[in-house]
């Protein structure tokens, strides 16, 4: 298989309501009142026929079938049902669309790291977030140390879609760009729900844990539970950190998961052990310290995560 991964596909739903110019019609002897109500009739159905077509546009109906994109790779659907486009963000704009997505509470610390013997503190922060070029830009900056008694402090970057846009089930797939796995970051694309049992962390890539591998994780509690069970598969992909775009996935169903890099099946869980959300979950994009390869502290920064798009698909009867 080719490294390469395609460049977006432009999602259109507009609706133009073209009026031709009339030909010209000769009017005989008919009476003038007459011709006035005959016009007035014709503006009429003219008016009805164009706010009907371009009402498409207020009713949000879905884009014509050939300008919707469809998963990479082109993953079968189950066996009598079909994706169906319900939701994306192609990040073409010049600033975050915060109809889409929202900042994390910012007084969140993502906790403490030893790279190199050295403690690096880190926190998201939302002036690390932008939308430059056709890209979610997520940055990630340090503190000199000397001015923590110290210890490093990384800002990180994240951004969520949590009461904006939630789904349960489907096909759900981001574009990505990670970090250099030397300066001690790694980014996440990742679905999470909060104060709803029965939820689960599903992490559908961490780049983390090192230069040819890359971290897939389900995290949950069961009822009495006291710390969280995971699950999860370190799959090979040594050509992650080159730089370049690459594509992960995963088809959330009813019975398990499917995860996927670069349209390749990468892992399948069957729930044998639980961990199985039956909830609306909401979708992360974040940058982080490395809990393994890397060091932050020797690191170069700035330095970033890109985001090409991120798409999501339901599951739909195929009549």
């Amino acid at each position: 298989m080719t490294n390469a991964t395609p460049s977006r596909t432009a999602v259109s739903s507009s609706c133009e309501f073209i009026r031709k110019p009339p030909s010209p019609v000769a009017v005989t002897s008919r009476p003038a009142a007459t011709r006035a109500g005959v016009s007035l009739n014709k503006l009429i159905v003219l008016c009805v026929i164009g706010f009907t077509a371009c009402s498409l546009n207020l009713r949000h109906d879905p884009p014509i079938e050939e300008d919707v994109p469809s998963p990479y790779g082109n993953p079968s659907p189950p066996q009598g049902k079909k994706w169906v486009y319900v939701w994306g963000d192609e990040f073409d704009g010049t600033t975050l669309d915060q109809t889409k997505w929202k900042f994390p509470p910012t007084h969140w610390v993502r906790g403490t790291l030893t790279h190199g013997g050295y403690k690096i503190n880190s926190r998201w922060s939302k002036e690390n977030v932008s939308v430059e070029d056709g890209n979610l830009v997520l940055i990630n900056t340090k503190e000199i140390p000397s001015l923590l008694g110290g210890d490093a402090m990384v800002y990180a970057a994240s951004v969520y879609s949590r009461g904006l846009f939630e789904q349960a089930y489907g096909y759900f797939e981001a574009r990505i760009r990670i970090p250099s796995i030397v300066d001690g970051m790694q980014a996440a694309f990742w679905l999470q729900q909060y104060g709803i049992p029965g939820s689960v962390e599903i992490d559908i890539m961490e780049s983390s844990p090192g230069t040819d591998i890359y971290n897939i994780a389900l995290h949950w509690k069961e009822p009495g539970d006291t710390k969280r069970r995971t699950v999860g598969s370190r799959p090979s992909m040594p050509y992650m950190h080159d730089g370049d775009f690459h594509v992960f996935a995963v088809h959330w169903h009813e019975n398990g998961y499917r995860f996927y890099a670069d349209g390749e099946l990468k892992w399948t869980y069957s729930g044998t052990d639980g961990g199985i959300s039956h909830n609306p979950q909401f979708i992360y994009l974040t940058t982080e310290l490395s809990w393994k390869d890397g060091n932050a502290y020797t690191g170069t920064f700035p330095n970033e995560a890109l985001v090409d798009y991120v798409r999501v698909w339901a599951v739909v009867d195929d009549r």
